[in-house]
């Protein structure tokens, strides 16, 4: 199974000392100004500032940078940034004065606390805890990741998040928080030789928030035209992989009401001979919204009726092993033209991170080749005793073919493009311009001289034609390029190579073999360079 990258990466480096760098992109390293809070006694990490002194923010562990091809939306707002092209990692580089501070002066220390404001860690936070968050609405919070002792030597040079497509397309919000607790050491003190030094402690945290988008991301909306509504749901019972597909009956929870709306739109027009197949033309970006209809806490208003967090989800159709699906996990897989299935892009917690009531999502660009999707979810109802569980599934299969009936040669001596009746002394290319679904022959025939000096135009070969594929055998190329998918009709090519008279007038003159003859017998002389000696050109042309 071949992996496909298709998602813009976003990662976060950490740090035990300045020499750490994450992966770079040379195009721009912006500065994100934290916001750094103190909290002093018995005070707990709150995100809301409250007990908290905030101090300047130079005070800090280290420096976060955002890195990649990104701009400022605008000067006024510094925190709002738009992705031009590739990657983009935002890296915390700690300050190697800090991390060898002494015990006289404020210095890391551990900390055995177990959350920072609602936010539940797996483990005592030790040196430091690095919290990714991210928001469709900056309003709506969820955790990406939480790396506790996040200063530990034995814990820098990790990636702590990548970013998904979705979320950039969509416009995303992050929040990074950098917990920790500093200690100082007072003056040294001595009772009958029992050293009486008292530690000073202070909680500090920073917080990072920022908004990036994609510039690149799509069609405007999801009621651009053409458009097309995809999936059904079905039961798929429970905890089996969601692999069975019963029918709804009116007695199951999800009866009479849909979760949400898949849409597909950006392509120029559906094929007429198979369902779910969608042609689209250069310049087009097919777009996969998703809409959802529910408050996922409360579905079909019910107040005992949501999406539950399904910890040991796992789906047997893509071979998702077990993990965490969390509210609703979303999955996709493309099979290329060869038959190769790359591994399946999975987005966990869909619902609850990526998508809003009444808002459209933006799922993925598509390029050409078949596409499979999925969207996994558990319903809980709550019972007068107990709960009850069932799993669902919104899926279907798509097409994306590239609309055009065309193939383009090119000269090998000159790397250009040839027109039609072009000829190519050292022979010729040919590039299907990646329109890996069209049905492409190729005749090639030869220019024959009896006796008598008649012209013959004799086939030597009729076959299937390949990407990239030279030809430069001394002949007559004659390309015949279909498009299954679409009802245009088909698209012929004809390109010459040699250096002979005959090819060079063919070319020239733009005729055929037996308008060649019918000249030479009028009694007008070819010549080496192809031209027809005391012919009107005009009148041939």
């Amino acid at each position: 199974m071949k992996r496909k990258i298709i998602s813009m990466i976003l990662c976060v480096g950490l740090a035990a000392q300045s020499s750490f760098l994450c992966v770079k992109a040379e195009k721009l390293n912006v500065d994100v100004e934290p916001v750094v809070m103190e909290f002093k006694g018995k005070s707990t990490y709150s995100l809301s500032g409250k007990k908290a002194n905030k101090v300047n923010e130079n005070k800090t562990m280290g420096e976060m940078l955002l890195k990649g091809d990104l701009n400022q939306f605008d000067s006024a707002n510094k925190s709002e940034f738009l992705v031009n092209d590739g990657m983009v990692s935002f890296c915390y580089e700690a300050s190697s004065k800090k991390m060898k501070a002494t015990d006289k002066k404020w210095h890391l220390v551990n900390d055995s606390s177990k959350k920072v404001d609602d936010i539940s860690l797996d483990g005592k936070m030790n040196k430091g805890v690095a919290i990714v968050q991210s928001s469709p609405d900056n309003n709506t919070w969820t955790t990406r990741k939480v790396v506790t002792d996040f200063f530990n030597k034995k814990k820098s040079n990790k990636k702590l998040y990548t970013t998904t497509d979705i979320e950039l397309d969509n416009g995303c919000y992050y929040r990074v928080v950098i917990a920790y607790t500093l200690g100082k050491e007072g003056k040294d003190s001595k009772v009958l030789f029992v050293d009486t030094t008292k530690t000073k402690t202070k909680k500090c945290m920073e917080v990072y928030s920022f908004y990036i988008s994609n510039k690149n991301s799509g069609t405007e909306n999801v009621l651009t035209t053409p458009r097309k509504e995809l999936g059904s749901v079905v039961n798929t019972g429970k905890d089996n992989g969601y692999s069975q597909s019963n029918e709804l009956d009116q007695d199951d929870p999800h009866f009479g009401w849909t979760l949400g709306t898949f849409t597909i739109n950006g392509f120029t027009r559906e094929a007429t001979t198979e369902d779910n197949v969608f042609l689209k033309n250069v310049g087009d970006k097919i777009t996969l919204w998703f809409t959802l209809k529910q408050d996922i806490n409360k579905l079909n208003g019910d107040p005992m009726l949501k999406i539950s967090e399904d910890k040991n989800g796992y789906d047997k159709h893509f071979q998702v092993g077990k993990t965490n699906f969390n509210h609703g996990t979303l999955i996709i897989q493309q099979t290329d033209f060869e038959g190769n299935k790359y591994e399946p892009i999975v987005y966990t917690d869909f619902l609850k991170a990526n998508a809003s009531v009444s808002a459209d999502t933006k799922v993925q660009l598509f390029e050409e080749g078949d596409y499979e999707l999925t969207l996994d979810y558990e319903i809980e109802k709550d019972r007068t005793v107990g709960h009850s569980y069932t799993n669902y599934k919104i899926t279907f299969p798509f097409k994306i073919r590239n609309g055009n009936c065309m193939v383009y040669p090119f000269d090998l001596s000159t790397g250009s493009e040839l027109s039609e009746k072009s000829i190519a002394n050292e022979g010729f290319k040919l590039d299907m311009a990646k329109s890996r679904y069209l049905t492409i022959d190729v005749q090639k025939s030869i220019v024959k001289v009896d006796k008598d000096g008649y012209l013959t135009e004799d086939v030597r070969f009729n076959r299937p034609a390949k990407d990239n594929e030279e030809y430069k055998a001394e002949g007559i190329y004659t390309f015949t390029v279909k498009n299954q998918y679409s009802d245009a009709d088909p698209v012929t090519k004809t390109i010459y190579v040699g250096n002979n008279e005959y090819y060079k007038a063919l070319s020239k003159y733009g005729i055929s073999v037996d308008e060649l003859n019918e000249q030479i017998h009028l009694g007008h002389t070819l010549k080496k360079n192809g031209t027809l000696k005391d012919t009107d050109l005009e009148e041939l042309n």
